[in-house]
């Protein structure tokens, strides 16, 4: 499953879906790039001109489909970003520890 849209600045972005709980982000300008991050990794992930997209946020409206696919987990690899998804929202339970 993939999907391509333009950010506000005409670039475009691709979300494509490799595994059943991975999302990979390119397209994006990587020399323009806001990120947040504690002691369990990457929290948000700002390119710029958007999309700006952090842990908790569900991308199926990016997909446009009625499958969940919440962000528990996101890594920036330099070259990509990939949003690790599951149906449910595992940042709001106090007791997740993300094991990767």
């Amino acid at each position: 499953m993939k999907v391509v849209f333009k950010n506000r600045y005409g670039t475009e972005i691709c979300l494509e879906r490799i595994d059943i709980n991975k999302v990979v982000m390119t397209g994006y300008d990587g020399n323009m790039l806001r990120y947040a991050w504690s002691d369990n990794g990457y929290k948000s992930i700002d390119p710029s001109g958007g999309p700006y997209i952090q842990t908790g946020d569900n991308l199926k409206y990016y997909f446009e489909t009625d499958e969940n696919m919440y962000i528990n987990n996101l890594t920036y690899t330099g070259k990509e970003i990939i949003f690790y998804i599951d149906e449910t929202d595992k940042t709001k339970d106090k007791n997740f520890i993300d094991k990767r």
